[in-house]
This record gives structure tokens, C-alpha cells and sequence, in this order.
């Protein structure tokens, strides 16, 4: 395995969905055997965000094409006070809004949406519990047909907060997660389409979508960036500092 596999292992997802198939289903990489079905419409084998030192393919939509979870997944469903972490990367180039790019919802409740703009270029991070709409759109235009990466995290339990990481920056705009109600949704876990209707498909590509059942650290949503896009652990670019306990070295962390 790749340090990029073993860092990502080691933080323990919940679903990790590598979309590195030439064909079928995507299939779960973490472990827990979280296999997605896949319906027509997806192109295979696509080039992914990872660095050529990787088993790089990507998955994308070009219409109406999408896969899911062929069941509700209860573990999935993130009550209002829980801490969880989306990461991805993702590409798309058209100006259709809403897009749901990765999504659990029903009519009544939804613990997570990922939707895209084409407006705005913006990706948002969404929850409700039937009353309570909490939201948090990234800080840039990233509506330009390259691959970009993306964190989205609630921590800090009830009444929390749901954050951005985007291309190696914790993003200045946050929300307070207001749900105090459920969360839970009947619907199935979705790439590139909601959950709910035949409607609102993401058109771009997703790679290397993983969940996270805690409130990653923003150094090791870093990592998991750093090492997927380089293929290793990178070379220090500032000078290593000798610390007051003799012997020892610190490098200083690039973000934090």
C-alpha cells in the first residue's frame, strides 16, 4: 500500500469510495464493505486527482448517471449532535445550480448534502432536521473543469459548527449546526444525484470520496491532501529547528 492508503486507513472511515473501477460497482475501500450500486450513465477510467504514483482513475457524470447505497444505511445518519468529516475531490464546468454531489436525505430530514452551484462555482455543506437548515458554502469559484479538493466537517457536537477545507486552506466561512432534532434519513446514500428524485444530478466528477465518523484534525485533512496529490510525504521547505530537548527535531507543520 501507498503512505496515501495506509494515512487514510489509519484515520478509520466509514466509507471510503476510491471510484478507481473500470467497471460495475464502486466498490468500499475501508473495510466496513459499504459497496455501492451503480446505475447507467457514469464514464469509467476517467483521469483522476491523484498523483501518477497512485492508481489514479475517476468516475464521472455527464447527465443523469449516479450510484448509491442500495439500502438506508443507518450509519450514515449523524444525529444533530454528532462530529463527522466528508472528503473528496471533485470537477465540474457547468452552471446548472443544486447539483447534489454527495447526499443522505429524505423528504422530512437529511444528516449531510454536498451540492454544487454552477452559479456561484461554490460548494455548500448542508443539514436538516425538518426544521433546522444549517449551511456553509466554500469560500471560492471553483467552476473551472479542474480538480479540486474538499473537506466539509461538523465538530464541536450540539450546536457545532460545520467548516470548508479547500485546496489546502481551512476557509474563512462557518455555520452553527442549529439541528436539535433528526437527523436520520430513509434515503440511500448518494454520489452525483439526491436521494430523493430522479433530479438534481451533479454533472463532473468525484474521486477518492471518503466519511468520516469524528471531526478530522485539520492537519491530517492536510496529510490525506498532501499525499494523494504528491504520492509521499513531501520534502520540508522551511529549515528543521532544533528543539530545547537535545536530539530531538520538529518540522513545522505547513498548515494548521
Amino acid at each position: 500500500m501507498s503512505a496515501f492508503t495506509d494515512f487514510v486507513l489509519s484515520l478509520g472511515p466509514l466509507c471510503w469510495y476510491r471510484l478507481h473501477e473500470t467497471s460495475g460497482n464502486p466498490l468500499d475501500s475501508s473495510g466496513y464493505g459499504r459497496d455501492m450500486a451503480v446505475n447507467s450513465g457514469l464514464t469509467y477510467s476517467q483521469a483522476g486527482a491523484l498523483a501518477s504514483s497512485e492508481s489514479n482513475n475517476a468516475i464521472t457524470n455527464g447527465a443523469t448517471g449516479y450510484c448509491h447505497r442500495n439500502y438506508d444505511d443507518p450509519g450514515m445518519d449523524f444525529t444533530y449532535d454528532a462530529n463527522f468529516t466528508i472528503v473528496f475531490w471533485a470537477k465540474w464546468s457547468v452552471a446548472t445550480d443544486n447539483m447534489r454531489a454527495i447526499d443522505k436525505s429524505s423528504a422530512s430530514s437529511y444528516p449531510f448534502q454536498i451540492r454544487a452551484n454552477g452559479s456561484t462555482g461554490k460548494m455548500a455543506f448542508i443539514r436538516w432536521d425538518g426544521t433546522n437548515n444549517p449551511a456553509v458554502w466554500c469560500d471560492d469559484d471553483m467552476n473551472d473543469g479542474a480538480w479540486h479538493f474538499y473537506a466539509a466537517r461538523k465538530s464541536g457536537g450540539a450546536g457545532g459548527t460545520l467548516q470548508w477545507f479547500t485546496d489546502g486552506c481551512v476557509n474563512a466561512g462557518s455555520a452553527t449546526d442549529t439541528t436539535t432534532g433528526t437527523t436520520g434519513s430513509t434515503g440511500y446514500v448518494n454520489l452525483f444525484k439526491i436521494s430523493t428524485s430522479s433530479a438534481s444530478y451533479f454533472v463532473g466528477g468525484l474521486d477518492e470520496v471518503m466519511i468520516f465518523g469524528s471531526a478530522l484534525g485539520w492537519n491530517d485533512v492536510a496529510l490525506i491532501e498532501v499525499l494523494g496529490r504528491v504520492g509521499g510525504y513531501p520534502q520540508p521547505t522551511r529549515p528543521v529547528h532544533i528543539s530545547r530537548n537535545p536530539g530531538t527535531l520538529w518540522l513545522p507543520r505547513r498548515y494548521n
